[in-house]
């Protein structure tokens, strides 16, 4: 079947119809693939008889980079902060555990537990942030047509950062649990028995506001740098 003539078909084509063929090779290419619109295909796509139609679909190439760019820095900071409240409450933890034997002032005890539902109650608003991307990904997606915005490359990066952060977090979870079930423990973590709800990480549940936020603020990032254009 031959390959339909781009640089004919583009004058009768929709803002919508462009985006997507022109992303959907960006994305390709982006995975090392070699491009399949010409030079002269994409000149012709990129040709709009009217200002509003460029305004349309250029706003939409610019959220497109905006969150290629803001977006995975964010993504990626956010993973690091949640690891490092993960590795902070995981570390206490293990303290209280290896000392639990141990004759310690009643303060100092009280002060690890203290620092431990301090650290839990960190992580667990970091959770929420980190999550929040990931509940926004695909909405704002379907404010551009429905083409993602991660090539296969970055988004099986970012799945592998929320593997991480599930992984982490059942495990230390699976530990609280483990030793609240352990009879010779029981005696060393009563804090934890008694208020077990302060110590175990939640499970991560976007705030929906949040997530609007996100993608209306790279909207609106996009629609103003298009709007100094103009």
């Amino acid at each position: 079947m031959a390959t339909p003539d781009l640089t004919k078909l583009a004058p009768n084509l929709s803002t919508e119809e462009r985006y997507k063929l022109v992303l959907a090779d960006c994305l390709a290419q982006m995975d090392g693939e070699q491009p399949m619109i010409t030079e002269s295909e994409l000149k012709a796509l990129l040709w709009f008889p009217s200002k509003a139609m460029w305004q349309e679909y250029a706003t939409r190439v610019v959220t497109f980079k905006l969150a290629n760019s803001i977006w995975i820095q964010s993504i990626e900071s956010e993973k690091l902060r949640t690891y490092v409240c993960y590795l902070l409450a995981a570390h206490e933890f293990e303290r209280i555990i290896v000392y639990a034997a141990h004759k310690i002032p009643k303060r100092k005890e009280e002060d690890r537990f203290e620092n431990l539902k301090k650290y839990v109650k960190s992580l667990n608003k970091a959770i929420k942030g980190f999550y929040a991307y990931r509940e926004a990904i695909p909405k704002l997606e379907e404010e551009l047509c429905g083409v993602p915005f991660l090539c296969k490359t970055k988004k099986a990066s970012i799945a592998d950062m929320y593997a991480l952060i599930d992984g982490v977090v059942s495990d230390y979870n699976e530990d609280i649990r483990r030793f609240s079930d352990c009879r010779d423990a029981k005696q060393y973590i009563k804090p934890i028995l008694d208020d077990p709800e302060s110590y175990l990480v939640k499970a991560p549940v976007a705030n929906p506001t949040e997530v609007a936020e996100l993608v209306r603020e790279i909207k609106r990032l996009a629609e103003s740098e298009i709007s100094s254009r103009s």
